[in-house]
C-alpha cells in the first residue's frame, strides 16, 4: 500500500489547526494589571502639574515603608523630591546619616532629613523621565522615571545597567 506524503502533511496541518482552534479562549484575556488598575489621568494633565502633598516611598518587593517624600518643581519644569520624614517600620530614623551616599554626592555624611533623593525629572512620553535617584536601601545612583500608578499613587522605575527595580509612592492621606 502506497500513501502519499503530501496527503499526510495536509492531514497533519489540518489536525493541528483544529486542535488550536478548539483550545482558543472564548473571550479575549486581559492582563491582571489592566483589570485592577483604576483609570489614569490623561498624560498631559499628569505632566502639567507636579505631584503635590506627601508620598510614602516603599519597596515594591516587600512593601516595606522607607521614607516620606515631597515633590517640588523648579521654574524650568524640572521635578525633584526630598525626604521629609520617616514612617514607623522604616530602617531610617530622624538622626540617620547619609552614610550610603557616594562620597561625591552633596548629601554624603549629612542627615537624610531634607536630602534630595529624586532629581532632574522632566516631562516625557510615559511620565516624568530622565532623572536620577539615590536609592536609600542600596546607595546606588539609578536612572529614574516617575510614572502613574493606581489612582493617586505613583511608581518610580529605577534602572542601572540591565537591572530594573520599582519603588512605590503612595499618597499619604490628609496631605
Amino acid at each position: 500500500m502506497k500513501i502519499s506524503f503530501g496527503f499526510l502533511n495536509c492531514a497533519l496541518v489540518i489536525g493541528l489547526l483544529m486542535a488550536c482552534e478548539s483550545n482558543a479562549p472564548t473571550s479575549p484575556r486581559r492582563p491582571a494589571k489592566e483589570i485592577s488598575r483604576t483609570p489614569a489621568i490623561p498624560l498631559a494633565q499628569f505632566l502639567s502639574e507636579a505631584p503635590s502633598g506627601q508620598y510614602l516611598l516603599s519597596d515594591s518587593r516587600n512593601d516595606k515603608p522607607l521614607l516620606y517624600l515631597v515633590f517640588a518643581m523648579d521654574s524650568g519644569k524640572v521635578l525633584s523630591a526630598k525626604v521629609v520624614g520617616f514612617p514607623s517600620g522604616s530602617p531610617y530614623k530622624v538622626g540617620s546619616l547619609c552614610s550610603f551616599c557616594p562620597s561625591d554626592h552633596p548629601g554624603y555624611g549629612k542627615t537624610l532629613q531634607g536630602l534630595c533623593l529624586l532629581e532632574e525629572l522632566r516631562p516625557g512620553r510615559r511620565g516624568w523621565v530622565g532623572g536620577q535617584m539615590l536609592d536609600p536601601t542600596l546607595g546606588y545612583r539609578f536612572l529614574a522615571d516617575l510614572e502613574q500608578g493606581n489612582g493617586k499613587d505613583l511608581s518610580v522605575v529605577l534602572r542601572i545597567g540591565s537591572q530594573r527595580r520599582v519603588l512605590w509612592l503612595r499618597k499619604v492621606q490628609g496631605h
